[in-house]
C-alpha cells in the first residue's frame, strides 16, 4: 500500500462559518493505497468534525474506504478506541459524504488516513472539507 497525499487548494477546503465555498475537486486513490489527508502549514485540522466527499471511479460496485482510528491515549475526549470505520462506498461516480469525528480519527502527526479496497483497478476520489469555528 502506497500512501497518496490529499492536500493543497484543490483538496482540503478549510470552511469558516457564514462562508460559501465550492467543492474542492479531490485526489483519486486507487485501490490499494491509503488517502493520507494532510493539513496545510500553519492550518492543522482541528474542531471536533471533518466532512470528506467520496467519488467513486469506474464501474467498482465494492469499494471500502476504512478511516483508521489516530492513537489512543491522548486527551480525556480521545475516541480512537473505538477503532477503525468501514465504510462500502456506493457503486459508479455518485459522490458520498461522510462526516468524522477527528477525536476518533485524528493521527499523532495530524493527518487522517482512509485505507482504499476493493475491485483491482478502481479508484475513489477523496476531498476534504474541514469544518472551522474562525472568521
Amino acid at each position: 500500500m502506497a500512501d497518496v497525499a490529499v492536500a493543497g487548494a484543490g483538496e482540503v477546503l478549510y470552511l469558516a462559518k457564514n462562508t460559501l465555498a465550492t467543492v474542492p475537486a479531490g485526489q483519486a486513490v486507487t485501490v490499494g493505497n491509503v488517502a493520507v489527508l494532510t493539513p496545510a502549514t500553519g492550518q492543522p485540522f482541528k474542531g471536533r468534525y471533518m466532512l470528506i466527499r467520496l467519488t467513486e471511479g469506474g464501474n467498482q460496485v465494492d469499494t471500502v474506504v476504512t478511516v483508521k482510528a489516530g492513537a489512543t491515549g491522548g486527551t480525556p475526549a480521545n475516541l480512537a478506541a473505538q477503532g477503525d470505520l468501514a465504510l462500502t462506498a456506493l457503486a459508479d461516480t455518485a459522490d458520498q459524504f461522510i462526516q468524522i469525528e477527528l477525536a476518533r480519527f485524528l493521527q499523532a502527526d495530524g493527518t487522517v488516513r482512509l485505507a482504499v479496497s476493493g475491485t483491482a483497478g478502481g479508484s475513489v476520489t477523496v476531498s476534504v472539507v474541514n469544518l472551522t469555528k474562525s472568521v
